[in-house]
């Protein structure tokens, strides 16, 4: 019920700013034995300058300001207002006017203006705060996505530096094999070295020293 109440009244309220009064009051119509099971302000504020409205188009203006005057006298409790709500104030000016009441029409027009100029400062408000938190929101992604970015570089980092200590510990590896490898050559030479000295200072089929042997050792004395 109240879903239907709504959206026959959004139709309504854009029928009536269309100019299709007709079919403006048809929809209206429909609302009414919905009107008890609505219990937000918002929508029921909605409601009360719209059939207000409808008087006033149908030049009932008395019914006009008998419906509208309790609904503005309510609102002077209200700090903050719906554009629906400042609008009852402009629709009793009107009557009063059709009425000819003109000193009433301009005391209530006054009265619309002061809560209207009160609205658009309360509206530019909402909107600076609004736009304050849409800043601040992006000034929160911004700063997530700067992180996101700092952890990527920071794992290419770490990565970067995995690499090198693997490639670090493979040259070492390499290192040392190089160093077993080389003193391993040089261990095969040298013995082969005193192997082939000693098979040059002995005799092949006894095994003692030969003349080439006292020869050699003839000279190491001979120099001291």
């Amino acid at each position: 019920g109240s879903h239907r109440f709504r959206i026959n009244l959004q139709i309504a309220d854009l029928l009536l700013q269309a100019g299709d009064t007709k079919n403006m009051m048809r929809y209206l119509k429909a609302t009414d034995n919905l009107r008890e099971r609505e219990n937000i302000r918002y929508y029921i504020s909605k409601y009360n300058y719209l059939k207000a409205n409808e008087k006033l188009l149908s030049n009932n203006y008395q019914v006009a300001i008998d419906l509208a005057t309790p609904l503005v006298a309510s609102l002077t409790e209200q700090t903050r207002l719906y554009r629906s709500e400042i609008a009852l104030y402009l629709v009793l000016s009107k009557a009063h006017f059709g009425l000819e009441d003109y000193k009433n029409a301009y005391l209530t027009l006054l009265d619309y203006q002061n809560r209207f100029n009160t609205f658009s400062a309360d509206e530019q408000v909402d909107n600076l705060e609004r736009q304050q938190m849409l800043f601040n929101l992006e000034k929160i992604k911004a700063e997530n996505q700067h992180l996101s970015w700092n952890n990527v570089l920071q794992t290419l980092e770490l990565k970067t530096n995995d690499q090198k200590v693997e490639y670090l510990n493979v040259l070492v590896v390499a290192g040392i094999g190089s160093t077993v490898i080389a003193s391993l050559i040089a261990l095969w030479i040298n013995r082969r070295r005193i192997r082939w000295g000693k098979i040059a200072n002995t005799d092949s089929l006894t095994g003692l020293f030969n003349r080439r042997y006292f020869d050699t050792q003839l000279d190491h004395l001979q120099k001291f």
